[in-house]
């Protein structure tokens, strides 16, 4: 299944992270490790054909391996237990490119996000307490119905809790409720769109997909989490596209890879 390339087209308000099964067993990586995920969506510039299979492919080849080992997956290939299996491996940049899911439209506020692969969405148990629009509260038992589809959901008790060194979410609705139940450390960064105003939480996942090729870029080149979110702001992103990233905790910024010499 495979939807709208901007998450403001996306009226099932349905969103999507996910790794792959090269995270399985590598709780302790001695080269960095990112997997990077496509779940749902297409990604691509206004106007133009679906742009996902080809980025894919060229993630997969642009990258050094003796430096960072890249897996980009797309669609049905990215699974949420992969994505889980991903956050635990220690020298790892796990990246999501693709919406979050929201309860509601406006404000465009992610509970979780939804994997293809599985057809199963990941929420932290907090924010499955939901108002209806007759304003009872609710909470939420099955992920969102996406065409014939009605996705499961696989609450997390205790929030995110990766080991990931760096994680970033390109997504639309990752607000300061969502981020919260991301439960970091110092030795860990979080990075996310700091969303312009009026934007309802929404971004072009064409332009967020070529932000985060920048900051791996910039992170194969020795440089911490901070001078990498500062080099593509102070660039207004890799193509301009009008919001910045910001990191949490403050503390991430500071984070760097255990890069090979070799």
């Amino acid at each position: 299944m495979r939807g709208n390339w901007r998450c403001s087209e996306n009226r099932a308000r349905i969103g999507c992270g996910s790794a792959g099964e090269a995270g399985k067993n590598r709780a302790v990586q001695a080269d960095p490790f990112s997997p990077i995920l496509f779940p749902l969506y297409e990604i691509a510039a206004p106007n133009e054909p679906p742009r996902t299979s080809q980025f894919t492919v060229q993630l997969n080849g642009s990258y050094d391996a003796t430096k960072m080992a890249v897996r980009a997956m797309a669609f049905n290939n990215a699974k949420s237990g992969d994505f889980l299996d991903a956050l635990a491996v220690t020298n790892s940049a796990v990246v999501l490119i693709d919406h979050g899911w929201s309860y509601r439209e406006t404000p465009f506020s992610a509970i979780g996000f939804c994997f293809a692969g599985d057809i199963l969405c990941l929420a932290p148990e907090a924010l499955l307490q939901v108002t209806t629009d007759t304003g009872q509260p609710a909470t939420l038992t099955t992920g969102p119905a996406i065409g014939s589809l009605t996705y499961g959901l696989k609450p997390l008790n205790s929030g995110f809790q990766p080991k990931a060194k760096v994680v970033i979410l390109a997504m639309c609705g990752a607000t300061r409720t969502f981020t919260d139940q991301w439960h970091l450390s110092n030795n860990q960064a979080l990075i996310v769109p700091a969303y312009a105003p009026n934007s309802n939480n929404l971004i072009n996942l064409w332009p967020a997909a070529l932000d985060v090729q920048f900051l791996l870029d910039q992170l194969t080149s020795w440089n911490n989490v901070g001078q990498a979110v500062d080099a593509l702001n102070n660039n207004n992103g890799a193509t301009g596209a009008g919001y910045q990233w910001t990191v949490i905790p403050e503390g991430g910024r500071n984070v760097t890879f255990n890069l090979s010499s070799h």
